[in-house]
This record gives C-alpha cells, structure tokens and sequence, in this order.
C-alpha cells in the first residue's frame, strides 16, 4: 500500500470536508467521520483501496436506487485522487457489532432495531436488490434517537427471479456466521431476497442470547453448520425470550427459503406485533406467525412436487455412490417435466457429505462438438475445484498429474480451467485416429477417477443426451459397462419423444438395458394433487380454493410445471392474476380464465411473452439464442457490438422477467455467463428469427469469435466458432474467406477424429471439402489431398466403408507423388485391418513397400530370415550397441514412409505371416542403421535384443539392444512409443537376463505408458503377457484374479477384439486354481470357455491365442491329475510351441510338455515311450541352456525334470536328490507354484512305491505350498485324493502332533536329506547318516555297515546317544563286530527290513533271534536292521546296511518310522555308493588323494577348535621302481595291495589311511600325541618289514619310509602338515629307508 494510502485521519484530507476521525480501518477500505463544510451536514466517509475502487461505485448505485426507512442514504461518489468516496449520511451512532462489546441490548431495543430493520428489507427487496450481507457490522443504531438503519452495499446484487441454473460454488459471499446456506454455493438453491431473512434471522440471534449460531470457528464449520445443523431455539437457550419470538427467529433461520419469511411486509408485522405487545403488557403472548406473509410475485416453484419416489431412488444411487459403487441413472420425460429440478435436490445431500455435484449439457447447435456434455461438466467441476484452499488445490493437482501425466493436455484443451490447477501442460503427440480416440477417452475417464474419492463422491448430470455426439454415448456406455469409477453416480437425462427407434441414443440405450447396467427412471405429468400444491406455493392459497384451476391448469399444461409456470405468469401479466396488498393475497376469476383463449403450446407460450419484451431487449436474446443456450456476456457484447453497460441494461427485463439468469451475479463484471432458463426459452427466441436471420447471425458471430480465437485454440472455442460459420458458410461470397473455412473445418474434423467423434468429423470434413469447391485440387492441391484422407479415415472409422472409397478413388485420381499416395494406402490398410482383412492389409502394403526400397519375399520362410540375420549380424559385428545411440534421426521421406507402413502392419503380420515379421524387424534395423532414427527404429531394435537372446543366445547383447531402445525413448521425442518399447524389453528380453519377478513391475509401467499415449493394442499386449509372467510367477492367486480383472475391465474398454481373450484365459485359470469353477481340470467358466472359443480362434487362424489356451488347458489337466487328457492336447499344440518364442510363457508351456509326456511314459509301446522322452529331453536341453545364463527363472525347472526322467528310469534316489533341489531353487526364487509341484511329484514318486508316510509328508508340504499360493482347489484334489491328508489336518493339534510326519520331523527330513546330499567326505557322510538315523529313530545305538571293494560287510561307523560323536571304524568284518548276528544275515541275505519290538521274545520273522549270544548277553529290546540298497529288480544291489536299537523300551520303531528311516537309506545308499565310487582307490581300497585332502582339512579345524592333537604320516614304499622292473606292473600292484592293507590293519579304529599318489600313502591320525604317533608309525614299519607278499612260489618283500608330523599352534593348516610330514620322509630316505622320522 502507499504512503498516501496510509496516513491517518489528521493527513487525510478531501476538499469540502472536515475529517473528524477515522473509526474504521480494514484491508477492505477505511470509514471517516466527517462534516460538510458547505452546510455542516454530518457525513460518513468511504473510501477503499484501488482494487476496491469498482466495488465502491457499485455500493453508491445500489444505495440510490433504494428508497425508503431503515437504510442509509447515499450523498455523493466523490475523488479522492484516484479513488472513489462514498458520502453517507451520519446518524450520530455506531454499528452493532461495536455496541453490543460494551452491553448487552435490552428485548425492547431489539425489537425496535429489528422492526426498522425489517422496514429497511422491505425497500431494499423492492427495489430489486438483495442485500447478502446482513449482520450486526451492517446495521447502524443511534441509542438516543432509536433509529436503526442498514449499510454496506457492498455485496448487494440485483433481484430478479429465482432460476433454475445452480450457483456456482465459487460465488462465496458474505460473512460467515451469518451466511445463508443457498449463499454457500453448495445447495441447489438460487440466492433471492429470502436470503436476507436467514442473515437476519442469525443477527436477532446473536443479539438476544449474546453467542453465535454455532460455536464453531473454521470456514468449512460453519458452511457445514448452516447448510446441515440445527442450532437450538433461542428459547430453550435463554428462557426469557419470549417463545413466539423464538419461533419468529427459528422461522427467519429456516434451511429451505420456502419455509422462511417470503416477505418483508409480514415479517415487519409480525416483529411489530411482539414490539407492541411487550411495550403495552411487558410480555409477549403467543400468535399466528406470517400470517400476513404472503409473495407479492409469482416466483418459480422452488422446490418439488410429486418426485418424492424418484428422489429417494437418486439418493439411494449417491449414498451407493459415496460407499465406492458406480453407478449410472438414465432420467426421461418430456421438456419442462422437471429433470433439472430433480437432480438440484441432490445438491445440499452432496455439498453436506463432502461430495459435488456438476453439471453439463449437450447443445442442440453445437452437437458435432465432441464431449461438448462431458467438457462443460468438467469445467463446472473446475471451477468448484478453483474455490478450494491452496493445500487442498495442491492436492488436486498432484492428483490429476499423478492419475493422467502428459495426457491432462488432452483435457485441458478442452476444460482451460482445468489447466489453472495443473499449469500449462505440453502438447502430446499425435496418434493414428483409433489409438487417439481411446487415449482421450481414457483421459476422460481418468479425470474421473482422480477426482472421485472416498470423501469426495462425485454425481455428474448430463442433460440432453438425444442431442450428445457418437463419441459421447461410446463413453457412456463405456462408464457404464467396463471403465466402471468408483464414487462416480453418472445421470443422463433425454427426451423420449425426441428420439425414435434408429436414433444413435436409442441404439445405445437397447444395449444398456441389455446388459443391465443402468437404471430407469421416467418422469410422469404431476397429478392434481401435487398440481395443487404448486399452485398453493405460487398462490399462498388453501387446496379448497386451488381445486377449480387446478383442474384448468391441468388441461391447458398437462401437468408439465414448467409450462404450469409460465402459463400462470402469462394470465398474470393478462391481469387475471391481482395481488391484494390490503388483504395481502392474490386474487382470480376462474370463469375469466376460463372464457381466456390461452395456447397449449408451451414454445408458443414463450414466443408471445417475448414479443412483449422491449425490441432492444428481444434483439439481444434472438442474438444470445444464436450463441447459444449458455452465453458470456462479453460474447454477446462482442458479437452485438453493443457497450457493456448498454447490454447489462437491455437485459434487465429479460432477467426481471425470468427468461434467462446468472450462474453467479449480474454484476460489474463483464466475463460473466448467462443461460437461458429452459430450453423451450430458448428455442422460442431462435424460432422468432428465420432461416436468412439465422444464418446471418451465425456468420456474425462466427466472425467475431474467429477474431478472439487464439492461434491454439481451446477445442470448445474451435467447435464454436466452426459451428457458427457452417451454419452461416451460404452467405460467405469471398472465396479467401472459404478457403479460411475449409481449413477450420479440417482443424475441427481432425480433433473431432482424435476424440472419437468419427461421424461429427466427418461432418466438418465432408463441408470442408464442400466449401473448396469442384476446383480444389488444381486451386488448393495440399489442403484438397489433407482433407480427402481425413474424410476418408473418419468415413471407415464411422463404418461408411462406401463414403471411404468414394474419396479415396477421387484422391488416388488426383495425387501426384507416391508419397502423397502413402497417406491414401495407409487409410486403406487400416481400414482392412479394422474389419480383420489382415491378409489384404498386407497384400495392399507389399508393392507400397518395394517401391519404397523395403522388399520382401512373396512367401518368406525361416531360411530368408536366417540369411538376413547374417548379414545383419555381419554388418553389426564389429559395432559396439552404445555406438549406435549416436545415429541421426530419420529424415528421408520414403524410409519414414516405409517405417510406417510397417508399424502399421506389424501386427497383421504376426497373426497371418509370423515368418514375415523378423524380416520386417531385421530391416527396421537395417534402415536405422543407415537412414537414423525414428520411432518405429526402437521397437525394431527392442525386438532384434529379443531374437539376439532367444535365437542365438546372445543375452547380453540382446539386452543391450533392448536397453538401447529405452534410452532412446528417453532421448528422442517419440514418448509416445516408450511404452512399447519398454512392453518389448520386458516382454521379450529381460526375463532371459533378470528374474521372473524383476520383469513384472516394468510390463505394468509398460501397460500404464501405452494406456497414456493411446497405444491400445500394446497396453493389452502388455498386460496378457503381466497376467500370464504373473501366473508363472507364483503372484498370490487372490491378489492376480483381482488384478487380472482390473486389467481386463480396462481392455475391453480399448476395443482390441481378440487380445483381450488372453486376459479372460489368464482369469478363467486362476479363478480355476481358486476353486471358483465347477470342474478345475478343465479351462471352463463365466470368463472363458475353451470349447467354445477354440475354434474361433482356429478359424481366424490366430496361432498364438490358440497356443495359450491350449497351453492353460494342458496346465490344468497335468495339475490335476489328467495327464492322459492332456496328452493328446500337448500334440496338437506342439506344432505351434514356437508361436511364443522369446516370450517367458514358453518356458512354461514346454516345462508342462515335457512333464505330461514323462507322466504318460508308462502303459505304453517302447517305440511311444520313446517318442515321449526324446521330446521331452529336446524341452529339458533348452532349458538346460537357458539355465546357464539365467538360473534364477529356469534352474528349478532343469532339476525337476531331471527328477521326473530319473524316476521314469528307476532311479528313485537321485530323483529324490532333484526333487529336493527343485523345491528349494523354486522356493528361493519366488515360483511357489512349481516349488509345490516339485513337493507333489516328490510325494506321488513315494507313494507309488509304497512309502506312505513319507509321501504324505511331501504331499501335505505340496498342500501347505499350493494354500500358499491361494490354489484352493489344488488342495481340494489333494485331499480327495489323499484322505490322510484331509484327517490330519481335521485332528486337534495335540493329536496332530503324532501323525505320520509331523511338520517338525518332516522339515528335519529334508534338511538331513540335503545334508547327505551336500556332504562330500565320506567320513562325514557316514556320521551324518548315523546320526540322522539315530535321531529320527529314537535310537540309543546305530551301526553304519558298509559293503567293502571285496564285497565283504564292514562296520564303518557306530554311535551311541551317550557316546558323543559318532566313532567311524576301519571296515571292521561284520562277523568280528558286536552285534545280533542272526539278524543281520537275515536281513543281508533277504534284503528285507527288519523291525523287532522285543528282541528278548521269540520272533517269528527272524528264527533264533531271542537265542543270539549278543541278545543273551546285551538283552537288546527294540532293533531295527535296513539293507541299503541301489537299482531296482534283477539290477538291485546290497551295498549296506543300518542297524538300531533301544534297550530301555519294546515297541519303540514303528512301521511309519521304518519308511521314514528307508527313505533316508535310500539317499544314504546312493550318496555312499557314488561317494565311496569318488572317494575310494580302485586299485588299494584305500581312500584316494582327494578324500584325504578333503578330510585332513576338517581333521585339522576340528583339532585347533577342541585343542586335541592330531598326526600325520606320509608312507613311501621304498625302490618300488625296481618291484615294476623286476616283476612287473601286475605283480607291483599286488604289492601296493597287500601294503595298504598292513598299513590300514595295524591302524587304529578311526584313523583314516589314503593313497596319497603312486606308491605314497598317508595316514590321517586323529587325538594323537607325538609319542603314540611314532609307537603306530614303528608298528606299522615293522609289519610291512616282516610281510611277503607270495608270486607263485615267489616271495617278495618291502619296506617303507615314513615321515610323521604332529600338528601344532603354528601349522594352521594342512598344506603345512603335509609339507612338515613330506620333508620327515626325505629325511628317512637320505638317512637310508626303512626308518621314521619325524618333522
């Protein structure tokens, strides 16, 4: 603010006044006390800052136009610099507000105050002003005179009558504590002078009870509280005011104006009444109220009648709407009938549940304007939104930027007020015209759906849907049906006898009713009672007296309320309707009326009421009709080239008398909107001008608007201008100005073509071409070849397939460059392929391309593409990828040409010519090499990574050319295309490089990316291959169907015919393995049926889909037990397995292959059972490779069918070793599902063999990992088909606890079986194995008996549970060991498990066993003895044996523990037979140099871990050369035979001897000091001294050399050991041999 502005009263000065003081200072303006120094008048002092300055000059002429009691007088506007004063006369006194802070008023006084406030109303309302602004601050009292008096004007507007337009929410005016709820701007009532009444009524209130309304502080408080909270009456607050006046006050406060005060008349009487009779008596008795209250005009109805049933069905859809349903209601009836009335009763219920309510019509003039329904909603939409605090508008913002990115530039081009809450957005790019409309009509949607919320339902009301554009009902039937938004009630409203049979609403109202997504509601004539009571409410009349003319009015209407209004205003202005204002109530002569020749023709009706309206009057509304049923006032300034204070003032009448109103005020401001108060209004004033008037006034206002369209339009302001022109283009003469035309109207067709209004562009394209002229193409050659491929693309979009070839014919006569061609052949080929001639499309693209330099074959083949690969790859082979980021863009016409054509038929090519698309990308890659890059250049380079790694197996590479398309989308202006590339990447690359899981996230930012740039057909391609990865992936299956869902609501929006079958497929198989189907073996269900489809998408000979759902078939047959019925499916879909090459489904599909061909290999002839596993080796040898590169996504899958081909061949064990692995590579990497198969198979492998317990230990860990994954029904077939399963899961969990394999035991089964499995010294292995016996057992002792290269059983380890660790022997004999010899012949000869439950009681199965010595002298209860065997059949081999026993009890080894124990036996044999097989020496039967360097490693930490000694010896035989020379090779190996043997014969149980290399050996001694390491050592020497070993009748002996080492603190590991041990056994030799020595 300015100095000047600032100065106090003492500074301020304005000539011919004397400022006395300044008592009023705010940011709105400053009042002075003053005097007149020309008559010493005391004066008020108004000025404001400059801002304010209109708003001052605006008070003055509403004060001078009042006269009457009880308001201030306006004396003068005068200058103060450049500042308006208003001069108002002073009463000496002080406002309300001010006094009421010192005391408290007096009852009296307040009724004083009050009646000349109510006599102070009554002027203002009668001179057409509502004041708004009611409230102590206005109201000025002089205690010592009495008098009262109203001021501040600021806020005052004209009143004229109540209309049915709503008031804009951003028109909150007033002070709050006192703010009547239709002033809100969030009820559906207009503001009158009723609203005075509530203003007035909260001030007696206040001054009363000395508290406010409501005892609340913030905004939205209060705006809540007047429209939807009660507050007390005054009397129940303060019991001395008197109870009338309470009710009086309680009246004034009402929330309905209907229900208040309608006058100020008899409000005054009424306050007068109570003065009066507290003045006389000192008390207040009660009375009638209002009874002199009547209306002195007829006002419209403000509220309905007879729609009671209608309403409650509404807010039964907004309160469905406010809890997250969408839903949709479709009103009709005839014009009048009340459908905009209806939904203004849904206002106040919305504003007061935080919801909105918006509104849009379609316009009768402007019905090519695309959305021009939906646009207006939204603008209504924004401008609520604009009112919002700026953290809420924020808010906002993030919101429709987040929800819609780039693509709210589609809306807001439409919607400008949109773009003052996001910013100016860039333009986004073009797209071909199916993509572009449904981008826009996703935007559209999108909209919606950021702006519905939870605390913010929306209830959006279109009205006039019989004249909405095509691409309108195409929405709404979308929103209706698919793109269904949460907390949205969408309300269409038409007229019924206004659309018949072939109309394009009535076409889409037959499919809403057929598919039951809306709901109906007709609006009938009122009846005579509800007739009755309007008249009661306009008339202020009793029923009795309303019946005669309720009954004519009847007649004459039909019961219509708008024509029953208008038809009582017209007899009133005949004079047959009189206000009596003695008897205060309106007066008639029904035979008068009767006798009254009145038309029953509403639209005559209202053209004889406007031709009593003043010409200037009428001039301007036929001139606003011609604009429209909504008008700016500056258009109509404008286009009447009339001041705005001349137009404001003709209007006047027209506002007075109803005919058009205000959303908000008629004000000062010019940039204001005014509408037309009924259609049949504005109809009436367009018909009073013909058809040449007509046509002139559209080209007027068609220039004027031209004039003020900015060079980028809004689309609104274009369609409008365009449409003004068209219907005036007959007058236009100049052929410039044509020509100008007829590019307007390409400009609108094609936006009409990108927002899906295909009929209406072809509209403005047809008038283009018809404006141009039969000369067109030799005058405007560019503009005439535009606008005929633009007619003709709109033409076959609008299914005017003949229209299309019309213009094309003509246009391909014409062109003159096969360029200009190009544009007509792509119109053609996209035309074919909308209608599914995919083969024609690429019949018609063939020649087109080979003129353009782009051939390819007539019949490519796999051979053709290979040669181009190479050559391709040649070129590339010395390129790195990064290289090629620096290429140019494209700029070569002909390539850009070609690149198109070829993008477009991409698709095409894939379903009828899949040979023909590698050709196509390798060239797009060829082409961008040599000319640049272009859009089309990406996805060719994503899809060349993809056969890079799929084909050739070059992952990285691969991966480096999808990650170069990517990049480039970020550096080239092709965003448009990113979501593409990125659906190719990660669709087709990134899953042989990166896990499955990885891979999931980039496809939905891919489908969301092609969803915002209108690239439909790849946002589907991106989400079936998300649904079908997610399926793979194990992605909890409650959490896919409903996300699957979701995916598939939005592709059926997108029209994308066939794709969407892969979604329903993804569904249906979820919803299968959920247990919501009837028979889950079978692909069958509400979403889809593979019998039905099938052979549809045979005959349209789309291999892929065919392929994928006889993939989903084969998965469920397999998964559930039908693996012979998928058998025959997996053949027919083998000629098409490579249909989905690159793609991570095929991994899928040839897993579930191979594993339905391993399941069938039994029952078969050989030369079958052959087939089967050569086709399911080629499956596994693919994944095998796959695996190498990426073990994450395929190593799980190479085990199990590993598993499954090595239980097919008998060899159980190590197929349980694949099985385990399988299960836990799965497991690790996310794939729940085939983890649980691995369980599955694993446990039927078991069964089949008669292990019981330990099958359903694996079966119910398959059932715990399907519930997992949500696979109900898997579970189901499990426990039906495995009862077991079922009752232990039914048991109490105490007896749970001792079921067949407990969890515990079974998660401690697996880890002991990867324990065996993962252990690679033998040593280890076997105290592993006892141990794990032992303790699944419950075993106190357990022998490990081994079969030896001699063949010969040996004892190699033992364990006792007092014992500690287990004590491995050195093969001790069996027959030499402690043990029941008896049982274990027994079972080594029957190789028969043997459970004994009392060794001590003769035993049937085992002869003699009570006899044994060792049960006679040990008595033994419980044993346990299991052969461990390998092979199956003939083939079967004894290579060991486990013997337990339990002393203490009988009974302790139970069957379910036998199979459990066999299990672990059968790992324990195949790990021991290839272990021992790794482990042992073929030619000494020692361990070899391995094994020893394995064990001396763990020997050596366990030692330094319990601080106990360890040796080593290092043996040589010595001059064994001379033995090879002498004897032989042959006899030289008996001699390092029979020294082994001395050696390990004069060792200890549980020291280890090894040959350690040729005729070296070494013996590993363990908790052995220095001193009994040289006794073993000398013992050792001397045995082998003394030894011969016999050749014939040769004897032959040797010595040795020995070097002994014993660890100690410093040697830390064993390479030290071993070199301190090898240097001691240099030493024996060079101190001559036969010694021991020691390091």
């Amino acid at each position: 603010m300015t100095t000047e502005l600032r100065q106090d009263a003492a500074t301020f000065s304005i000539p011919g006044y004397e400022i006395a003081e300044l008592i009023a200072d705010s940011r709105e303006s400053r009042v002075f006390r003053a005097r007149r120094t020309a008559d010493g008048l005391p004066v008020i002092l108004k000025t404001t800052w400059p801002e304010g300055a209109t708003d001052l000059r605006h008070e003055f002429e509403m004060i001078r136009r009042v006269d009457g009691p009880g308001v201030i007088r306006a004396l003068a506007l005068e200058r103060y610099g450049h500042l308006p004063v208003l001069v108002l006369e002073d009463l000496g006194g002080e406002s309300l507000d001010r006094l009421c802070r010192r005391r408290r008023l007096t009852l009296e006084e307040v009724l004083a105050i009050a009646v000349q406030v109510a006599e102070g109303l009554a002027a203002i309302h009668g001179a057409g002003i509502v004041h708004k602004s009611i409230n102590p601050a206005h109201i000025v009292y002089d205690p010592v005179s009495g008098t009262a008096k109203l001021i501040d004007f600021g806020l005052a507007a004209d009143l004229h009558p109540a209309s049915p337009s709503l008031p804009a929410q951003h028109s909150l005016q007033g002070n709050l504590p006192y703010l009547p709820p239709e002033q809100s701007g969030r009820t559906n009532r207009p503001v009158d002078h009723r609203a005075d009444f509530y203003s007035f009524g909260a001030t007696l209130y206040e001054l009363l009870l000395q508290r406010p309304l409501f005892p609340v502080s913030e905004p939205l408080e209060w705006l809540h509280c007047h429209i939807a909270k009660q507050p007390p009456a005054p009397a129940t607050v303060d019991p001395g005011v008197p109870a009338v006046l309470s009710a009086l006050i309680m009246k004034l406060l009402a929330k309905s104006p209907d229900e208040r005060y309608q006058s100020a008349v008899g409000l005054r009487a009424d306050l007068q009444r109570c003065l009066d009779a507290l003045r006389a008596t000192g008390d207040i008795p009660c009375f009638p109220l209002a009874a002199l209250d009547r209306a002195e005009r007829i006002r419209p109805p403000t509220r309905l009648y007879g729609r009671d049933t209608e309403l409650a069905l509404l807010l039964e859809h907004a309160a469905r709407a406010a809890r997250g349903s969408s839903e949709l209601v479709l009103m009709f009836g005839s014009p009048g009938i009340g459908k905009t009335s209806l939904i203004r009763e849904l206002y106040r219920p919305m504003a007061a549940s935080g919801g909105r309510l918006v509104m849009g019509k379609f316009e009768q003039l402007h019905r090519n304007a695309p959305y021009s329904g939906f646009t207006a909603a939204l603008r209504d939409l924004a401008r609520q939104l604009l009112t919002e605090p700026e953290a809420q508008l924020a808010h906002w913002k993030s919101r429709l930027l987040n929800t819609l990115g780039r693509n709210i530039r589609l809306i807001t081009a439409g919607v400008p007020e949109l773009e003052l809450i996001v910013g100016p957005q860039p333009e986004v790019p073009a797209l071909p015209p199916l993509e572009a409309e449904q981008r826009f009509r996703r935007a559209l949607v999108n909209v919606l759906r950021a702006c519905c919320q939870p605390n913010h339902p929306l209830v959006m009301f279109l009205d006039d849907l019989q004249w909405a554009d095509s691409a309108s009902l195409r929405l709404l039937e979308t929103l209706a049906r698919e793109a269904r938004v949460p907390h949205l009630l969408l309300i269409g409203a038409y007229r019924d006898n206004e659309i018949g049979g072939s109309h394009p609403l009535a076409r889409a109202l037959d499919r809403l009713r057929e598919r039951g997504v809306a709901a109906h509601i007709a609006l009938k004539p009122l009846d005579r009672q509800h007739l009755t009571e309007l008249l009661g409410d306009l008339l202020g009349a009793e029923p009795a007296e309303l019946e005669p003319l309720a009954e004519l009015v009847a007649v004459k209407t039909g019961g219509n309320p708008f024509f029953c209004f208008e038809f009582i205003k017209a007899l009133q202005r005949s004079g047959l309707f009189v206000f009596d204002h003695e008897a205060r109530r309106w007066r008639w002569d029904i035979e008068r009326i009767r006798a009254q020749r009145m038309t029953d023709n509403v639209v005559d009706l209202m053209m004889e009421k406007l031709r009593q309206l003043e010409p200037p009057t009428l001039a301007l509304l036929q001139l606003a009709a011609c604009i429209g049923s909504r008008f700016a006032l500056a258009t109509l300034t404008e286009v009447a080239d009339l001041p705005l204070p001349d137009v404001q003032r003709h209007l006047r009448q027209a506002f007075a008398e109803g005919l058009i109103s205000l959303p908000g005020d008629l004000g000062p401001n010019d940039d204001v909107l005014a509408v037309f108060n009924h259609d049949r209004i504005h109809q009436a004033a367009y018909e009073l001008l013909d058809e040449n008037e007509r046509r002139r006034a559209h080209l007027l206002i068609g220039r004027r608007l031209l004039r003020q369209l900015p060079v980028e339009g809004h689309d609104e302001q274009l369609f409008e201008v365009v449409d003004h022109l068209n219907l005036g283009a007959e007058l236009i003469d100049d052929a410039d100005e044509r020509r100008r035309l007829s590019e307007l109207d390409l400009a609108a067709g094609k936006r009409a073509k990108q927002a899906g209004a295909y009929p209406q562009a072809l509209a403005y394209l047809e008038k283009g071409l018809a404006l141009l002229g039969a000369d067109a193409w030799e005058r405007a050659y560019p503009l005439a070849l535009e606008l005929h491929a633009e007619a003709a693309e709109a033409a076959y979009l609008s299914g005017r397939y003949d229209a299309m070839d019309r213009l094309l014919a003509d246009a391909f006569a014409r062109a003159r460059t096969l360029l200009d061609r190009t544009k007509l052949y792509l119109v053609r080929i996209s035309a074919n392929i909308a209608r599914g001639a995919l083969t024609e499309a690429i019949a018609i693209a063939k020649p087109v391309l080979r003129e353009l330099g782009h051939d390819y074959p007539e019949r490519p083949t796999r051979v053709h593409a290979l040669l181009r690969l190479a050559a391709l790859q040649w070129r590339l082979r010395n390129t790195p990828v990064e290289a090629l980021e620096a290429l140019p863009p494209m700029t070569d016409p002909r390539q850009l040409a070609a690149m198109s054509i070829g993008e477009r038929i991409g698709g095409a090519a894939l379903f009828v010519q899949p040979a023909l698309l590698p050709l196509m990308i390798l060239k797009g890659v060829e082409a961008s090499l040599k000319y640049g890059h272009t859009d089309a250049s990406l996805t060719a380079y994503a899809s060349y990574g993809m056969i890079l790694a799929c084909k050739l197996g070059q992952v990285e590479r691969g991966q480096a050319f999808g990650e170069l398309a990517l990049r480039l989308t970020e550096r080239l202006p092709v965003k448009s295309i990113a979501g593409r590339v990125l659906h190719i990447h990660s669709a087709l690359v990134r899953h042989w490089a990166e896990p499955l899981h990885a891979c999931l996230a980039p496809l939905r930012q891919a489908f969301e990316l092609c969803l915002d740039h209108g690239d439909f057909e790849y946002a589907v391609l991106a989400a079936t291959v998300y649904a079908t990865n997610s399926l793979d992936a194990s992605v909890p299956l409650d959490q896919l169907a409903d996300d699957i869902a979701g995916l598939l609501a939005t592709a059926r929006t997108l029209n994308q015919g066939p794709l969407v079958h892969y979604l329903e497929c993804d569904l249906q198989a979820a919803l299968n393995f959920l247990g919501r189907s009837a028979d889950p073996s079978r692909l069958a269900g509400p979403v889809y049926d593979l019998e039905q489809r099938l052979p549809d998408h045979e005959a349209a000979g789309d291999r892929s889909l065919a392929l994928a759902a006889r993939a989903t078939q084969i998965r469920l047959s397999y998964l559930f037990g039908r693996a012979d019925l998928a058998l025959p499916m997996a053949d027919a879909a083998l000629a098409d397995i490579d249909a989905h090459q690159g793609m991570y489904c095929n991994v899928s599909e040839l897993l579930f292959d191979a594993l339905v061909r391993l399941a069938c290999v039994t029952g078969v002839t050989p030369r079958q059972r052959r087939r089967l596993l050569r086709q399911a080796a080629r499956h596994q040898a693919l994944l095998k490779r796959w695996a190498k590169a990426n073990p994450v996504n395929f190593l799980n899958k190479v085990h199990l069918l590993e598993a499954e081909r090595l239980r097919v061949h008998g060899r159980e064990f190590d197929a349980q070793h694949h099985y385990d692995e399988a299960r836990r590579l799965a497991l690790e990497h996310g794939f729940t599902a085939e983890a649980a198969i691995a369980a599955e198979l694993c446990g039927l492998m078991h069964w089949r063999a008669g292990r019981e317990p330990v099958a359903l230990a694996y079966l119910d860990d398959a059932r715990a990992l399907y519930r997992r994954w949500g696979a109900q029904a898997k579970v189901a077939d499990l426990e039906r088909r495995f009862p077991r399963l079922k009752k232990a899961a039914d048991r109490p969990a105490d007896k749970r606890a001792g079921s067949a394999l407990a969890s515990a035991d079974f998660a401690s089964l697996i880890k002991a079986l990867k324990a065996i499995a993962d252990e690679q010294a033998l040593s280890r292995m076997v105290e592993t194995i006892i141990a794990t016996a032992m303790e699944f057992a419950g075993a106190q002792r357990g022998v490990l008996i081994l079969r030896n290269t001699g063949g010969q059983l040996c004892v190699e380890a033992e364990a006792t549970v007092d014992g500690g660790e287990p004590r491995i022997l050195q093969s001790q004999p069996v027959a030499d060991s402690d043990l029941p010899q008896t049982l274990i012949n027994f079972a080594a000869r029957t190789q028969t498990g043997i459970v004994v439950a009392d060794a001590r009681q003769p035993n049937g199965e085992v002869p003699g066993l009570e006899l044994d010595p060792y049960v006679q002298t040990r008595w033994p209860r419980s044993l346990l003895c299991l052969p461990l065997t390998t092979g199956t059949g003939a083939q079967r081999e004894l290579i060991g044996m486990l013997y337990l026993e339990n002393n203490h009890a009988s009974g302790v080894f139970t069957q379910e523990r036998f199979d459990v124990l066999e299990l672990i036996g059968i790992a324990a044999a195949g790990r021991l037979e290839l272990s021992r097989k790794a482990a042992i020496d073929g030619l000494t039967g020692l361990f070899n140099h391995g094994y020893f360097q394995n064990l001396l490693t763990q020997e050596v930490a366990a030692a330094h871990r319990h601080k106990q000694p360890l040796a080593l010896l290092l043996i040589d035989i010595d001059h064994f050369k001379r033995v090879n020379d002498t004897w032989g090779h042959q006899v030289g190996d008996q001699v390092l035979r029979e020294v082994a043997q001395q050696i390990k014969n004069h060792c200890r149980v549980g020291d280890t001897v090894a040959r350690y290399g040729g005729e070296e050996m070494a013996a590993i001694l363990p908790d052995t000091d220095l001193a009994d390491a040289e006794r073993i050592g000398e013992r050792i020497r001397a045995a082998v001294e003394a030894h011969r070993c016999r050749h014939g009748d040769q004897e032959i002996g040797v010595t040795i050399s020995l070097g002994l080492a014993v660890l100690d603190e410093d040697t830390i590991n064993p390479a030290k050991l071993i070199g301190r041990a090898d240097a001691a056994l240099y030493r024996s030799k060079r101190a001559g041999r036969n010694r021991l020595s020691v390091g």
